[in-house]
């Protein structure tokens, strides 16, 4: 293992909380990881469109993301089932574009089509989410988490809290089936790309994200904002 391998694994660990990955670094057959695109430095700063009445700019300085967890769909080749690893993990995202890695865990023997990722909100009295909601509180009930500062025309900037309860189904087919036979097995990394940079832009100028009846149009930003895609 990697000095950087244990370096990311060692923040991961700090950052998440009571979550975990699923095994140690750079050592297991399926690597998930989630990466910002678009970001500069520690924060990501968006500005309005030329003419814009609302919001002048808008910083984001603090991004976290609850993935609900991964399934692998059987290729129905071998008798292969499929394989799901339920546990939620909170993620905070790296804004100067390092990859994150959220999950590194071993996969039972078999030969899978299709890898599917949830990003699904934590749910208040859920024993098996309460240390979760403990460390996050903010993302109780929710799945994504923005906190920043917005700034209106002639005005001093002003801190903004946006959470949303987003259910995001995402699926990868392989292009063509992966066999996993255990140990030993190279890894198959895969990776969640998020473009921040639309988030809080409307067909009108900025959304400012303090107006709640901005919020379905970020929302919608937020959702088409998320790929997967397979790195190896």
């Amino acid at each position: 293992m990697t000095t950087r391998e244990l370096t990311m694994l060692a923040s991961i660990m700090a950052l998440v909380g009571c979550s975990e990955v699923a095994g140690p670094a750079g050592e297991q057959a399926l690597q998930v990881t989630v990466r910002v695109v678009g970001g500069v430095g520690g924060s990501v700063a968006v500005a309005a469109s030329p003419g814009a009445l609302a919001a002048a700019s808008v910083d984001i300085e603090r991004v976290a993301l609850v993935l609900g967890g991964l399934k692998l769909e059987t290729a129905g080749t071998d008798g292969t089932k499929d394989w799901v690893f339920a546990q939620s993990v909170v993620v905070p995202l790296d804004l100067a574009g390092e990859p994150v890695l959220v999950f590194d865990t071993g996969v039972p023997a078999g030969t899978y089509k299709e890898l599917e990722v949830s990003v699904d909100k934590l749910e208040a009295g859920n024993p098996a989410e309460e240390s979760l909601i403990a460390a996050w509180p903010e993302l109780a009930d929710a799945s994504v988490l923005v906190a920043g500062t917005v700034t209106s025309e002639g005005a001093s900037p002003r801190a903004f809290t946006f959470t949303a309860p987003l259910d995001i189904d995402l699926e990868l087919p392989f292009e063509s089936p992966i066999v996993f036979a255990g140990d030993g097995d190279p890894v198959t990394l895969v990776s969640l790309a998020i473009d921040l940079s639309g988030w809080f832009l409307g067909t009108g100028g900025l959304l400012d994200p303090s107006d709640p009846a901005n919020r379905s149009a970020i929302e919608s930003n937020i959702e088409a904002s998320v790929e997967v895609h397979q790195v190896k």
